[in-house]
């Protein structure tokens, strides 16, 4: 790889910073007073397959969004839904009041596909240009911010080469930047971070930050919810097609989940955890795991080993990801009750 390259995949967040500033305000205003993306009871089928079913959920303004479920859970589809490129069975989808896939939704959001896809006839200049023009920008504004944006990304000297050639780090970067192009409010971006390197991988994190505390709204579907809860304000957890939870991040603290603790003396450490009543189980000899406890109950607990002068070794609680793990669970156990009655009724017919 030569210098020049290597300088391409090392870039910070004030490029993209440069083209965000460089042309906000110049997209379509956002309504208040509706949410950046309203999705009601959307049911997608394919034939006999059910993709979707009733799925409903809101993004606030100015969020980054985290659209999370397993590969096959009905994100994509959902996600095709909102830039109008899937039409719903059942429900409504609205991108701040205005139904997807007409020009005043599409005017408003910026969309980045799981797989970066690019015209094999087209260079890098005339690709930025073409989606320019097809974001509703005349094409002298399309041509202009194109070059913007190349220069930006230090790429003024690669304007003919082809997009596909590019490290898959640049590729998001170039995809990333297209999106801004019309100023949009509403970014959807389609696992952004797949095939990427931790390094780049961080970067775009970065870059999606600054863009939220520019006032964007983004909303990201991702399978791995770890690398995202750093970042989200709000989250929807998607299981086989459904949502089975909801809501401000914060909201999930409410949620069982546990601690896992690992001490110098681990026999001391659960004898004290015992002595304070909490239930106490032993994880391959390593860690001590009190399960079943609150987000406020796990700071408790840490707070009072600490004050017992009992030395740790690693402390741990759950995150989100086991937070959906717990919720996959009781949605299974749901799912087999239901499937327990289905059977007797059978039986007794």
């Amino acid at each position: 790889m030569s210098n020049k390259e290597e300088d391409i995949q090392l870039l910070n967040v004030s490029a993209l910073q440069k083209i965000s500033e460089e042309i906000a305000g110049t997209g379509e205003k956002i309504n208040p007073k509706y949410p950046a993306i309203e999705v009601k009871g959307y049911t997608k089928r394919f034939r006999k397959f059910l993709a979707t079913k009733d799925v409903t959920f809101t993004v606030g303004h100015g969020v980054i969004h985290g659209f999370i479920g397993p590969n096959g859970s009905g994100k994509t589809t959902t996600i095709k839904a909102m830039i109008g490129a899937y039409i719903a069975n059942e429900g409504s989808i609205l991108i701040n009041g205005n139904k997807a896939g007409t020009i005043s939704a599409n005017k408003l959001i910026g969309y980045i596909p799981e797989r970066a896809s690019f015209p094999s006839y087209l260079n890098t200049m005339q690709y930025l240009t073409n989606m320019g023009e097809l974001s509703g920008l005349k094409k002298k504004v399309a041509k202009e911010r194109s070059a913007m944006i190349l220069k930006a990304l230090g790429l003024e000297d690669h304007a003919k080469r082809k997009p596909a050639s590019f490290s898959s780090g640049m590729q998001k970067k170039i995809l990333l930047a297209q999106s801004l192009l019309n100023d949009p409010k509403i970014l959807i971006l389609d696992e952004p971070a797949a095939n990427l390197d931790p390094t780049a991988r961080k970067e775009l994190f970065d870059q999606l930050i600054m863009l939220r505390d520019q006032g964007k709204t983004i909303i990201i579907s991702s399978h791995i919810l770890s690398e995202l809860e750093r970042l989200i304000d709000e989250v929807t957890f998607l299981f086989y097609g459904e949502v089975i939870s909801t809501g401000p991040t914060k909201a999930f603290n409410k949620h069982l989940s546990s601690v896992f603790i690992r001490a110098q003396d681990n026999e001391k450490l659960i004898k004290f955890l015992k002595s304070k009543k909490y239930e106490v189980k032993v994880q391959n000899r390593a860690e001590v795991e009190v399960p079943n406890v609150t987000r406020k109950i796990a700071d408790k607990i840490l707070k009072e080993v600490l004050e017992s002068n009992i030395k740790l070794i690693s402390y741990r609680s759950n995150d989100l990801q086991s937070v959906y793990d717990n919720l996959v669970k009781e949605a299974k156990d749901k799912q087999r009750g239901n499937q327990m009655v289905g059977k007797k009724k059978s039986i007794a017919m």
